[in-house]
């Protein structure tokens, strides 16, 4: 009677198994809209880029005070800083991101690039409330 029981539950765990990595993928490839490349600057958007409607390449530098800069990379769904003059250069060799899992941060500039998914209008604001504060850190929302 055992090896019957067995069959059946290993039957049971491969069809749960199955719905569940299905169930995975489908969310994974479900997002609320286009590849939306926002770049702060001292926790400000100063630059937004639907990354989905980029034909060609193209390269901008931000100039971050005092001397200080990063050259950004743009590409068809994708974004990344090809040259900074900041110490580490940990945002340099992190590469070109193409979807919000993780961001771009360059800390010795206060630099961060982030993707999202919805539409550049919801976008035109630099996320400040009324009274003037943040309500973003140095990394993330």
């Amino acid at each position: 009677m055992a090896p019957k029981n067995t069959k059946k539950w290993a039957l049971v765990i491969l069809v749960i198994l199955a719905l569940s990595g299905g169930a995975a993928l489908w969310v994974s490839q479900q997002h609320s809209g286009g590849h939306i490349a926002k770049i702060y600057l001292n926790e400000k958007v100063i630059r937004t880029i639907d990354l989905d409607a980029v034909k060609k390449p193209y390269t901008f530098r931000v100039d971050c005070g005092d001397g200080a800069y990063n050259d950004i990379r743009v590409s068809h769904g994708a974004i990344r800083i090809v040259k900074a003059n900041c110490p580490d250069q940990v945002c340099v060799h992190q590469g070109a991101i193409k979807d919000g899992v993780a961001p771009i941060v360059c800390l010795p500039h206060r630099l961060l690039i982030k993707i999202d998914g919805e539409t550049v209008a919801k976008h035109d604001h630099d996320h400040s409330d009324t009274d003037g504060h943040s309500d973003l850190d140095a990394v993330t929302k």
